[in-house]
């Protein structure tokens, strides 16, 4: 029976090594906007929008009439992101993104400008 238990021992020792390892995972990205849609006129402005992140993140527009100031930044915690827009001479309305990411996570803010009266 002592065999047994001394066997039993010498296949479960290497185990509990095996099982206790330096976790490798990198810390998994966030990013949060605390507004994800403004409604806008149709005169050019700005916005201001936080941007909670935990490291390094970018944001960008495909749309040419919006542009984000400051593009990206390194920071734990919240920033204050101005996305500007230039006036709408159309008499329709129309809205644009402005795509905020974190490592492989994204955060997108919609745009929406009213028409020309």
């Amino acid at each position: 029976m002592r065999n047994f238990f001394v066997i039993l021992l010498s296949l479960m020792l290497p185990l509990s090594f095996a099982a206790c390892s330096d976790d490798d995972t990198p810390p998994t990205d966030n990013i949060y906007l605390y507004t994800t849609t403004a409604n806008v006129d149709a005169v050019a402005g700005y916005i201001s929008v936080t941007v909670a992140t935990s490291g390094t993140w970018t944001a960008s527009t495909q749309d040419s009439w919006l542009s984000v100031d400051p593009a990206g930044g390194n920071v734990t915690g919240h920033t204050a992101v101005h996305v500007t827009y230039q006036a709408n001479e159309s008499e329709e309305p129309r809205t644009g993104t402005v795509i905020f990411k974190a490592g492989n996570v994204t955060s997108t803010l919609s745009v929406n400008q009213k028409a020309k009266k």
